[in-house]
C-alpha cells in the first residue's frame, strides 16, 4: 500500500470542490460531522475535531495520467467521486512519486481517501471564563491509500465501485456478505461449544 498526500488542492477552486464532495457524502449519510459528537460533548471532553477527521472514503479516488500537462508530462491527476458517482479533479500525485505510481498503474485495484483540515469546532473562552464553540475553516488536505494487489486483466479478478453495481449485483453482494457473516458466527459458536465440552 502506498500512502500519498495529494498536492495542488489550493488551485482552480479545488478546495470548494472537495467541500462540495464531502457535503454530498454527509448528505447521503456516508460521512458524519464531528464524528457524531454534539457541541455539548465537545465542550465536556474538550476535543476540537475537524468535521470529517478519521473517516475514510473507500474506493472514492481515480488516478488519471495527464501526458498533455504543460508543466509535467508525467503528471497524474487525482479525481474524487462525489456521493452520486460524478468525478471531480481535486489535485495531483506529488511529482517525486509519479514514477512509482506509473510503474504500478496496471495493478492498482483500489484508492481510498482520508480528509484532513476543513471545518473545525474550536473551544473559545471569553473574558468571563465562559466557553463557547466557534467554527473555523482551514484548507483541506487529502491523503490517499493506494492498494495494488494483482493485474486485474491477467488474473481475471474484477472490481467495481458500489455505485456501479446493478440492483441484482447489490442484492447478490449483500447475500454473500450475510452468508460469510453467518459462517463466521457459526464457526465462533462451534469453537466455543468444543471448548466447553
Amino acid at each position: 500500500m502506498k500512502i500519498i498526500n495529494v498536492v495542488g488542492l489550493a488551485y482552480e477552486g479545488r478546495q470548494d470542490r472537495v467541500s462540495m464532495i464531502l457535503d454530498s457524502f454527509k448528505k447521503e449519510g456516508v460521512l458524519k460531522s464531528w464524528r457524531g459528537n454534539s457541541s455539548k460533548k465537545i465542550l465536556e471532553e474538550y476535543i476540537e475535531p475537524y468535521e470529517f477527521e478519521g473517516q475514510r472514503l473507500l474506493n472514492a479516488i481515480d488516478l488519471e495520467k495527464e501526458p498533455q500537462n504543460i508543466h509535467d508530462s508525467n503528471a497524474i491527476k487525482v479525481m474524487m467521486y462525489d456521493a452520486y458517482g460524478d468525478k471531480h479533479h481535486v489535485g495531483y500525485i506529488p511529482k517525486d512519486l509519479t514514477d512509482a505510481v506509473h510503474k504500478d498503474f496496471k495493478i492498482i485495484t483500489q484508492v481510498d481517501v482520508e480528509v484532513e483540515g476543513g471545518r473545525q469546532k474550536v473551544i473559545e473562552v471569553d473574558g468571563d471564563g465562559k466557553e463557547s464553540i466557534e467554527i473555523y475553516e482551514v484548507p483541506y488536505g487529502l491523503t490517499i491509500y493506494i492498494t495494488d494487489i494483482v493485474d486485474k486483466t491477467n488474473s481475471g479478478m474484477f472490481f467495481k465501485r458500489a455505485s456501479e453495481l446493478t440492483k441484482g449485483e447489490k442484492i447478490f453482494s449483500n447475500i454473500i456478505q450475510k452468508i460469510v457473516l453467518g459462517l463466521i458466527i457459526f464457526m465462533a459458536l462451534l469453537f466455543i461449544l468444543i471448548k466447553i465440552f
